[in-house]
């Protein structure tokens, strides 16, 4: 259910955390607040919706506030997504990849099992459908999660952060890869990067590049090193470079970044680095009008 033109007339402000919600044809429903509504000098509420999930009802509220004008790159750090590690970064950095549905996998199997014994329209089998989804959900959130914390950890070091433009729709007809690409969910970390609210207000900046030969040409001179998926790092004739094949990767990713920009590569000394997240404490412009969807909260 969703309501729009109505929306600032069903929430009733309160203190705390616990508080009122006026749903129409329902009356007012208890809710918790994951964090403070914004009042109307700062934002405004334009959007509310109803969600039922295996967990409970839920209400996300988008509310329109003021856009942060796009800051000055002074640091920006090349992204190369995987399936061995997560990512890893244009300097040198990995993110284990957690395989939040692989390690999962068991338990949604014997639960499967025990569904399907259950006689069909009976109340032990509709309780043990519950209990699925409540564990489906429980992936969908540590996945979350996880994207949200990494997401993060990269704009608190640096002004930009420069992934590939994927296509994944056409990654995962690789039937061997598939499961892997979508547990991984390299889309959704990439629009968690998009809207994650540290980058939303402190003005910094998500770049995509077009992926290809990211892989296969080598950082140091340029030259075109052919390999498969199976060889993990980069030999290159030319140069002598050795080197991991994601780290050659994010490199590439960020020098293309800057070539399409126009300006010379830019170099992440730890000295600039510290003085960036100093600024960064203290910068709070605001500029513009953007939708801003905030986390939802939990009704009942």
């Amino acid at each position: 259910m969703t309501y729009s033109h109505l929306s600032m007339k069903l929430i009733r402000s309160a203190e705390g955390r616990l508080a009122h919600l006026t749903v129409p044809k329902m009356g007012q429903v208890k809710k918790r607040l994951h964090r403070p509504l914004p009042d109307g000098k700062i934002g405004k509420i334009k959007m509310l919706t109803i969600q039922r999930k295996a967990s409970g009802w839920y209400a996300n509220i988008t509310v329109q506030v003021p856009d942060v004008p796009k800051g000055e790159i002074q640091s920006a750090v090349g992204v190369d997504v995987g399936l061995e590690s997560f990512l890893t970064t244009s300097d040198g950095e990995k993110v284990s990849n957690p395989r939040h549905l692989r390690r999962a996998e068991l338990k949604l199997k014997r639960k499967q099992r025990i569904v399907s014994r259950r006689k069909k329209t009976s109340h032990r089998r509709r309780k043990f459908v519950h209990e699925l989804a409540k564990q489906h959900e429980h992936i969908v959130n540590q996945r979350k999660d996880f994207h949200g914390k990494t997401a993060h950890s990269l704009y608190s070091g640096y002004d930009a952060v420069v992934v590939e433009d994927l296509q994944i729709r056409n990654m995962v007809k690789n039937h061997h890869l598939a499961k892997s690409i979508s547990d991984a969910a390299w889309g959704n970390f990439i629009l968690t990067l998009s809207t994650c609210a540290k980058a939303e207000n402190a003005g910094l900046h998500l770049l995509k590049v077009p992926p290809h030969g990211t892989s296969q040409k080598c950082s140091s001179c340029g030259e075109k090193v052919i390999k498969s998926l199976a060889v993990r790092v980069h030999r290159c004739k030319s140069c002598g470079l050795v080197l991991d094949r994601d780290h050659n990767a994010a490199i590439n990713i960020l020098r293309v970044a800057s070539t399409l920009r126009g300006g010379a590569l830019v170099v992440n000394s730890p000295e600039r680095l510290s003085k960036e997240r100093k600024k960064r404490e203290i910068r709070k412009p605001y500029d513009g009008e953007s939708l801003q969807k905030l986390s939802p909260f939990m009704a009942g």
